[in-house]
């Protein structure tokens, strides 16, 4: 779950013959099946700060079946007061801005479950509803 675990800023905690090191899950995770555990550690903890209020979250999937690969997904953590998140109203403007800017950065693997143009496209679109969801979390 290395989405879940970026958006929750967590941090890793090894322990290994020359002690213990931590390490923020944005750092620990290098790529598919790759992390920054070395051979000669083990995980001990992961870390997680609790939400301040008015903190929302939602993780959204695009699957084909229970169980399946994501297509496309998207973790969202937000804090919102008075309907607004970092002094930006979240109005389907802000959205399609927030959609735009996964689809500049979004290169995703061609496979059995869709090219690359569709996979984009899906990443953006649960990005739209992760924020949607996690802003109704927001209370």
């Amino acid at each position: 779950h290395p989405a879940l675990a970026m958006a929750l800023d967590a941090t890793f905690v090894l322990q290994g013959p020359n002690g213990e090191r931590r390490v923020k899950a944005v750092d620990f995770f290098l790529g598919p099946y790759m992390t920054a555990l070395a051979a000669d550690e083990i995980l001990t903890a992961i870390l997680v700060a609790p939400f301040a209020p008015g903190t929302g979250w939602a993780y959204q999937k695009l699957k084909r079946k229970t169980g399946d690969w994501a297509t496309a997904g998207a973790a969202i953590v937000l804090r919102m007061q008075s309907g607004v998140v970092a002094e930006i109203p979240l109005t389907d403007a802000v959205l399609d801005r927030a959609a735009e800017a996964i689809r500049q950065v979004c290169d995703p693997a061609e496979d059995l479950r869709g090219d690359a143009e569709y996979k984009t496209a899906m990443a953006a679109e649960m990005t739209r509803r992760a924020i949607r969801a996690a802003a109704q979390h927001c209370a």
